[in-house]
């Protein structure tokens, strides 16, 4: 996720940015909060996240892939 200088990024998503942002389903991201993979917040009945701490929680929990296979030395 790379914001470009001249956006502006937000202090907090709502759980639907977090699903939009990351394409996956507003259940699984309430699932990653109750797994610890991602810190979710409270306020006015509604969860919310921290812009830089979810930046944080996804790179912690981002694994490298290999798509290149490798080559069999003979």
């Amino acid at each position: 996720m790379q914001v470009s200088n001249n956006v502006e990024k937000p202090l907090m998503l709502s759980i639907k940015k977090i699903a939009q942002i990351l394409d996956i389903s507003s259940r699984t991201v309430v699932r990653m909060n109750k797994d610890g993979k991602i810190r979710l917040y409270r306020m006015g009945g509604k969860l919310f996240a921290f812009y830089d701490e979810l930046l944080e929680d996804i790179k912690n929990i981002s694994e490298p892939v290999n798509l290149v296979p490798e080559k069999k030395v003979n």
